[in-house]
């Protein structure tokens, strides 16, 4: 009798063919999933299958890993991949019957320098894809290599420099670079990790990354221009991945995440200690389960946080230098969460993305003189999206935004002082990708 594990946020649960249980985190686990882990162990061609240490199995367009732990298997379930609704096991693509959010991700943008943008994504091979844009044309789409369970994360800490992260089809985190000549995939950083990573730099040649070990504690690991230094307990309980910006300066970095009461949760490492972990409260939507906040700094000592409350509309909290305002409602209703970035310019002003009714995307901005279009108005900006979005700035009065359509390719818009290629078009950069949890 083969034996199997189901590995999903972190809770584990060991099933026999002939088992059924109830995974206890919001959602019952279906008799189907039971039924295929007894055809499995039935199957004849099993043995097959098992052939590597990780495998793919596709079941109702689901792609779960299995691994081979010797006297059983282990079956990944990427987060989140149970869902509401009839499509009990999925992978989220394009407009799920029944379900009641969209809640994977575009993949991960950075820009190293003026007018480049660099993108990467999840093939349906779980291989990472790279495209980029060198101010002239794209470059769409360059293969990587690697196995993923996450979607990745990526940051520059100089120009022609990039850092990229993953988990791997251990949970343990991956990292890779491009040094300005060549890339340098794969390294295995170790650790095991039930939330997708954040990573982040303040300075050249520094690297910090954050992700929620299978305890639930969040958990730190820093490149310090010589070696890696992983990975530093932070405590905590979450339930969401985390998310972090260094807008405060030099080694400083602020760490947000919601707690197993959905309340939103800070850390803080002010150059020479961290401070662990003070509750800013609310309450806030699971879109099946809890998303990352976003957060921006559009000023020195400021900090603006974004998350999707319980009606599902829009939430906002900042912090003016001096204490944390209390979180107000900018209105909207999404079914993804957010994505933020700092258009800068004279004004300090940040510009705020989800996707809302009927898949498209929807936008809000604020600067030193208010929000636009209105307080609790947004801007449609038209689009059919299954991920929430990816946004990132290469310079003052310049935003590049990126979803996946419903046909799993890429598309792109941008602002310079007018959406292009317009107010509601959107740019098909190609490709099929995966979706996954957001970043």
């Amino acid at each position: 009798m083969a034996n199997f594990r189901v590995i999903w946020e972190g809770a584990i649960l060991t099933f026999s063919e002939n088992e059924t249980q109830t995974l206890q985190k919001g959602f019952d686990l279906q008799a189907d999933l039971l039924a295929l882990m007894g055809d499995l162990a039935s199957n004849a061609v099993l043995s097959g299958i098992l052939g590597a240490a990780a495998n793919y199995i596709q079941v109702n367009r689901a792609i779960i890993a299995l691994a081979d732990q010797g006297n059983g298997f282990d079956l990944h379930i990427p987060w989140p991949a149970i869902v509401a609704g009839q499509w009990w096991l999925m992978w989220p693509t394009g407009v799920i019957p029944n379900a009641t959010a969209v809640d994977s991700s575009a993949g991960a943008v950075a820009a190293w320098g003026p007018n480049r943008l660099d993108v990467f994504s999840i093939g349906m091979d779980r291989a990472m894809y790279h495209g980029s844009w060198d101010g002239s044309s794209w470059n769409l789409w360059e293969a990587l290599g690697g196995g993923f369970t996450s979607p990745p994360a990526v940051t520059s800490w100089g120009p022609n420099r990039l850092d990229i992260v993953g988990l791997g089809m251990d949970s343990a985190m991956y990292h890779g670079s491009w040094d300005g000549n060549s890339w340098n995939l794969w390294e295995s950083l170790g650790g095991r990790f039930a939330s997708p990573p954040v990573v982040t730099s303040w300075g050249p040649n520094r690297l910090d990354i954050f992700g929620i070990g299978m305890d639930g504690a969040m958990y730190h690991g820093s490149w310090d221009g010589n070696s890696w230094n992983v990975w530093e307990g932070l405590g905590g309980g979450f339930a969401s991945p985390p998310a972090v910006t260094c807008g405060g300066g030099i080694n400083r970095l602020d760490v947000f995440g919601l707690g197993m009461d959905s309340a939103m949760y800070h850390g803080w490492w002010d150059g020479n200690s961290w401070h662990v972990w003070e509750s800013l409260g609310g309450k806030f939507a699971s879109l099946p389960t809890p998303s990352a906040p976003a957060v921006a700094s559009r000023s020195p000592g400021r900090l603006d946080i974004f998350l999707l409350g319980t009606d599902q509309d829009m939430l906002h909290n900042y912090w003016n230098g001096a204490t944390w305002q209390g979180w107000e409602s900018m209105g909207g209703v999404f079914i993804s969460p957010p994505a933020v970035a700092h258009l800068g310019g004279p004004n300090n002003r940040v510009d705020i993305f989800g996707i809302g009714p009927g898949n498209q995307m929807w936008h809000k901005a604020v600067d030193d003189g208010g929000w636009y279009p209105w307080a609790k108005d947004w801007e449609a900006m038209g689009g059919k999206f299954s991920s929430p979005p990816t946004v990132a700035s290469w310079g003052p009065g310049r935003l590049d935004i990126f979803g996946l359509g419903l046909d799993h390719g890429m598309f792109h818009k941008a602002w310079d002082g007018a959406w292009r290629p317009s107010p509601s078009d959107w740019e098909g950069l190609g490709g099929v990708f995966q979706h996954s949890a957001p970043v």
